[in-house]
């Protein structure tokens, strides 16, 4: 009986195991020397990945499939190559989402939102026809003659900007070609298919990510936009981001006393005791924080624009949220106010 099962582990083993993986060179490895591209104004990065199968002689067209198990390490890992990443937000594309109107509408919105989007198609390919006698002479042999499986991957990725336009685009491909056969026993601990599998993406999203920054591709000043900014905190940005036009251009939220360094096109709300400072209490509202809150306590709601600043600014100050709120679905004078400030071009 023992003889039995150390015969059985035997043959497992040996079909598990004979086999070793490796990866071919890469092609389109960005030649020239790379360079970090220092002291880059940063920008905002929206990244859609899709990962695809295809059999060759059973699939007529790539079928959707999920990431690899560990992808978000590896993506981790390659965003150090880009310096000048302000923030990014990221999607992965599955079958299921051609129903997912939500998904479909947080994509569109990021583009728009986003200075920049990066598309990343993974895609694997295989021929049904080569694995098919590959696999009748590897059983017709007992895996003694060697046979070879062949993958071949390729990493797409297309940079566009705000308005959706394309900027650039980059292709890596390679093979990976698992042998089979029982002495590849030997091998496969230092040739694991899974090993070769994730040196592949680490080198393609690598690459690509340096050539995006040695190239200076996402550059902020190219972008010709127009800023778009709610100043508020986060909580707000929230309420008043069901109010923003779909069709506008771009924006974006930041936290309520950093306009001070930035000049841009902005809406700014503030509430009694939302940590509003001196500095940008005068330089925004044109008064102190006692008289701005005693104003707002005894009107309920103050709002204007300020067009003596290079950029027009929304002022909207308000004794809690509830009226603001309240303004929001019934003032139409406010309601365009609001609509008219994502509009609004730059003197």
């Amino acid at each position: 009986m023992k003889s039995i099962i150390k015969l059985n582990l035997i043959l497992l083993f040996v079909l598990v195991s004979g086999c070793a993986s490796f990866k071919s060179p890469t092609n389109g490895i960005y030649q020239s020397e790379t360079k970090e591209n220092k002291n880059a104004e940063k920008v905002s990065l929206l990244f859609v990945f899709s990962h695809y199968e295809q059999t060759i002689g059973i699939d007529a067209i790539p079928k959707l499939t999920r990431a690899r198990w560990n992808f978000n390490d590896i993506f981790r890992n390659s965003l150090n190559e880009i310096s000048n990443i302000e923030k990014y937000n990221s999607f992965t594309m599955e079958a299921k989402d051609i129903n997912n109107v939500k998904k479909r509408e947080d994509i569109i919105r990021g583009r728009k939102e986003n200075d920049y989007t990066i598309e990343i198609n993974f895609k694997v390919e295989k021929s049904f026809v080569k694995f098919f006698f590959s696999a009748i002479m590897s059983s017709a042999s007992a895996t003694i003659i060697p046979m070879r499986y062949k993958y071949i991957y390729s990493v797409e990725a297309k940079v566009y900007n705000y308005k959706h336009e394309l900027v650039e685009s980059y292709m890596r491909d390679a093979e990976l070609n698992k042998w089979v056969q029982t002495f590849m026993v030997f091998l496969y601990p230092f040739h694991h298919e899974k090993r070769k599998k994730e040196e592949l993406y680490v080198e393609c999203l690598h690459d690509i990510f340096k050539q995006i920054e040695t190239e200076k591709v996402l550059d902020y000043n190219k972008l010709e936009k127009v800023s778009r900014t709610i100043y508020a905190s986060s909580e707000i940005c929230e309420v008043l981001e069901k109010h923003v036009p779909k069709d506008v251009i771009t924006w974006n939220k930041q936290p309520l006393n950093t306009w001070i360094e930035k000049k841009d096109i902005g809406i700014i709300i503030h509430f009694p005791d939302d940590g509003l400072n001196e500095k940008m209490a005068a330089q925004a509202f044109k008064m102190n924080i006692e008289q701005l809150d005693q104003k707002t306590e005894d009107n309920g709601i103050l709002f204007w624009v300020d067009k003596e600043e290079k950029y027009p600014v929304l002022l909207i100050s308000a004794r809690n949220e509830t009226v603001l709120k309240s303004q929001l679905e019934n003032n139409n004078h406010f309601k365009v106010l609001i609509n008219g400030m994502f509009y609004l071009q730059r003197q």
